[in-house]
């Protein structure tokens, strides 16, 4: 009988609701849902690599190389001029507050679903791990932080 109740268990999906199930859709056939160890993994690389401060956000403060974006469509742009190429690589999407899981996508990818991703949760994080952090605030800001 329990082991009935395991399999059930593992058979069983978990919901993050509709906006969450929209932004994976929205993201296509690329996006990757990370395990929750993997998750775990991204988010001590995300808080070894930048400082936060104790509101959750990036204390941008003590982080010598960064821009800030006025908008999304400028995003590839600055990252492009600050890393001298075009840049077409995986990243990660890390959610500030709330149980989703991380997800692995392309950065235009994201970008294009910015509004998708913003409905889940309006302070996010797309992460490059060895290279940048893009963080969206609720107020309304884009900040860009490079790994030096």
């Amino acid at each position: 009988m329990q082991q009935l109740l395991r399999k059930q268990k593992l058979k069983q999906k978990i919901e993050y609701g509709v906006l969450f199930d929209e932004c994976i859709n929205a993201l296509g056939k690329e996006v990757s849902i990370l395990s929750k160890n993997e998750g775990e993994e991204t988010y001590d690389c995300l808080q070894k690599s930048y400082p936060f401060s104790r509101w959750s956000r990036i204390d941008w403060e003590n982080v010598s190389s960064k821009m800030a974006a006025g908008n999304a469509n400028e995003i590839e742009n600055c990252l492009s001029k600050e890393l001298r190429e075009i840049i077409e690589e995986n990243v990660f999407i890390l959610w500030s507050y709330g149980d989703f899981p991380v997800l692995k996508t392309r950065l235009h990818k994201a970008i294009d679903a910015l509004d998708d991703l913003l409905a889940v949760s309006s302070d996010i994080f797309i992460l490059s791990p060895s290279r940048f952090v893009i963080e969206f605030y609720h107020e309304g800001e884009i900040t860009i932080g490079f790994r030096k």
